[in-house]
């Protein structure tokens, strides 16, 4: 059980590797919107099921909303991060050259 942007990444992973025989595993969730929709979403799909860890994908920035509802849900995780979030090198550039369009009326593209 995912969120959104996990979900379309995952998609598009299962779609490059159907000729290796991958099919598009179980993903659900996206429509939830919040990590504390999600976890409720997932304690719901949990329910009779083994109480095996599950695999938690974050980030860097993430908070503990997910792993706090699951663990008091008795739900282990077994967190990996994934992707970390980071400034842009050419930040400085961009923020100049949409400042100085603002400033003559001219778009840039």
């Amino acid at each position: 059980m995912v969120g959104q942007a996990t979900a379309t990444a995952l998609f598009e992973v299962f779609d490059e590797f159907k000729e290796l025989g991958l099919h598009a595993a179980d993903i659900r969730g996206q429509s939830s919107g919040t990590a504390a929709a999600l976890a409720p979403f997932i304690l719901e799909d949990m329910k009779g099921k083994t109480k095996e860890k599950l695999l938690y994908l974050m980030g860097d920035k993430n908070r503990d909303t997910i792993s706090r509802i699951l663990n008091a849900g008795g739900i282990e995780l077994e967190p990996l991060q994934v992707y970390k979030t980071r400034g842009s090198p050419a930040f400085r550039d961009n923020l100049s050259e949409a400042l100085q369009s603002l400033s003559t009326g001219k778009a840039s593209s």
